[in-house]
């Protein structure tokens, strides 16, 4: 059997192969170079785009932090203190602007309501609590109990201790008399004639005549017939302590 015409044909079977061969790769190659300038032209088209657009991009992202900024509360900062029918000097002092008083409102809950003629100042705010300085006058507070909260009254030489109570206070610089009279919780005073301090309970008061030198508590017993009387956790009813 002659092999010479198969030898001849696989010969040229061959070189065929081998063109179509370099034909496609060249191909592939034209086409992977016209990905590639697609690519290349694509990323300048995007470059040219944001080179247009970022300063409108700009100007969004200071706008939007701007108004985090003034919407979100920034943490650690002081507690928000509105005045009600008063205004807040810069002094710190509140001044009324119609009888019955002005109202202090703060951001966690706390009020603080001043009677007529009444003259106080917010000496000091932090995110926890504030510190007030009645100067004469009495007033109304009723502090929200929060953790870590830290407040405090000055009312002429003693110091009032709170966490989260309600009660009155007053304070007169004429007679030198300090009064304190609590409706929930529980408060501690400084000053004089009290050199320990004095905690004053729920239904329980403290009255102060600092020039005569007498400190009196008394307890308010529960009304009604099925209600017990607490337990006085100071001195007994009526009771003076004179220096």
């Amino acid at each position: 059997m002659n092999d010479g015409p198969h030898i001849e044909l696989d010969r040229l079977i061959g070189v065929a192969r081998k063109r179509l061969d370099g034909e496609d790769g060249a191909h592939d190659r034209r086409e992977r170079m016209g990905r590639l300038q697609i690519e290349i032209d694509a990323r300048r088209g995007r470059r040219a785009h944001l080179r247009r657009w970022a300063p409108r991009i700009a100007v969004g992202l200071v706008a939007a932090a701007v108004a985090v900024l003034v919407l979100a509360p920034r943490r650690g900062s002081q507690l928000a203190l509105e005045v009600v029918h008063g205004t807040l000097a810069s002094t710190g002092y509140i001044q009324s602007m119609d009888r019955g008083g002005a109202e202090l409102r703060f951001s966690d809950g706390t009020r603080v309501s001043l009677q007529d003629d009444t003259r106080l100042r917010v000496s000091a705010i932090s995110r926890v609590g504030a510190q007030l300085l009645l100067e004469n006058g009495s007033s109304h507070v009723s502090v929200v109990h929060t953790p870590r909260a830290e407040w405090a009254v000055e009312a002429g030489p003693y110091e009032v201790v709170v966490t989260g109570t309600e009660f009155d206070v007053s304070w007169s610089a004429a007679d030198e008399v300090f009064e304190l009279r609590m409706q929930r919780g529980s408060v501690l005073v400084r000053g004089p004639l009290l050199p320990a301090g004095a905690t004053v309970s729920t239904d329980q008061s403290l009255l102060v005549r600092l020039r005569d030198g007498q400190a009196q508590w008394t307890t308010r017993r529960a009304t009604g017939s099925s209600a017990a009387a607490p337990e006085p956790s100071l001195p007994a009813m009526d009771e003076t302590i004179s220096s």
